[in-house]
């Protein structure tokens, strides 16, 4: 296609007409692509702006008006040929139907100042042709104009949203195509599935606070070692426990009553932020207590940190560990 310089149009205001929607050159346009004159041109913006005004009061119009859409327009100016993508329509038609009723206003006066700045761009395309530098300058005061400053064609973000919701919309239609519904359902369906992966997420996200919430609850923090409170305290600590029935709190116990007990004897260096495997590995395997303790932390890791229930045979089984290890009150 051939296409003269900018300043051999017919007018400066032809430039801002290709610039309103020129698509990219190169790229492949959908066929057919309707060729109208520049009078026809304008009569078609009029017809648009008069749909998009009906949005307002019947919000089906939209949907109509993207469908009879041409992916461009080819306009015949008697001197050359520019073709003028309608995406950005299309993207904010498509806006519009994912935006609340009460928020739609602000959009269809954004469309339809666009709207009116492209028709009167071909209307003074109409005007006798200027040379090189007029040209310029009466481009430069077209450009200037408030309608061209408040109005922008979609963004990266638009035209990314726009081919996402038209992929889902394909797998819905492949779905559901042979269900008779109303032109509104895909939309209900994409938002019923943003509600369910959004609950999906919160199920989730429930979840993991509860078990952070427990895992705080079972442990809580210790600001001295366990050899800070004697072991004969402990003890006595876990058998009121078990008195009560409160057979985890009671193993929970128990199990610190031996820690304290080895710490007590020289076993190790006290440390509060020890975990109960390090301790295990701090005992040699020659040590002749190592058995019980491997018993004892064992029977403490299933039952605490595994949050299972516990009964009086087990707290008798790690009393029986104590005894073992010479932890007695």
């Amino acid at each position: 296609m051939n296409r003269r310089k900018p300043y051999a149009l017919p007018a400066a205001a032809l430039v801002v007409l290709a610039l309103a929607g020129l698509p990219c050159w190169g790229e492949d346009q959908p066929v057919p692509v309707p060729t109208v004159s520049l009078e026809g041109y304008q009569s078609t913006l009029r017809q648009w702006s008069s749909q998009v005004g009906q949005i307002s009061s019947d919000s089906s119009v939209a949907d109509k008006l993207r469908k009879s859409l041409p992916a461009s327009i080819r306009v015949n100016t008697g001197t050359t040929e520019i073709e003028s993508s309608t995406a950005w329509l299309d993207a904010a038609l498509e806006n519009i139907q994912k935006t609340k009723p009460e928020q739609r206003a602000a959009l269809i006066k954004k469309i339809l100042e666009r709207l009116n700045a492209i028709e009167q761009a071909a209307q003074q395309s109409t005007e006798p042709s200027l040379s090189g530098p007029q040209a310029q300058t009466k481009l430069k005061e077209i450009l200037a104009r408030g309608e061209f400053n408040s109005v922008r064609g979609p963004s990266a973000w638009d035209l990314l949203q726009a081919r996402s919701m038209r992929w889902l919309f394909n797998i819905l239609d492949k779905i559901f195509g042979r269900v008779a519904a109303p032109a509104q359902i895909g939309q209900l369906l994409v938002w019923i599935l943003i509600a369910l992966a959004a609950a999906m997420l919160a199920v989730w996200l429930k979840r993991k606070l509860k078990t952070a919430v427990q895992d705080v609850r079972r442990e809580p923090l210790r600001f001295a070692p366990p050899s800070s409170k004697s072991s004969r305290k402990w003890l006595a600590e876990a058998q009121a426990a078990a008195l009560e029935g409160r057979w985890r709190d009671a193993i929970h116990l128990a199990y610190w009553a031996g820690i304290a007990r080895l710490e007590e004897n020289g076993a190790w260096v006290p440390d509060r932020a020890r975990t109960p495997r390090e301790y295990l590995r701090l005992l040699p395997d020659r040590n002749q207590h190592r058995p019980a303790l491997a018993e004892l932390t064992q029977k403490f890791e299933i039952i605490w940190y595994g949050d299972r229930q516990a009964n009086s045979t087990d707290f008798q089984h790690v009393v029986a560990q104590l005894e073992r290890m010479q932890c007695r009150l």
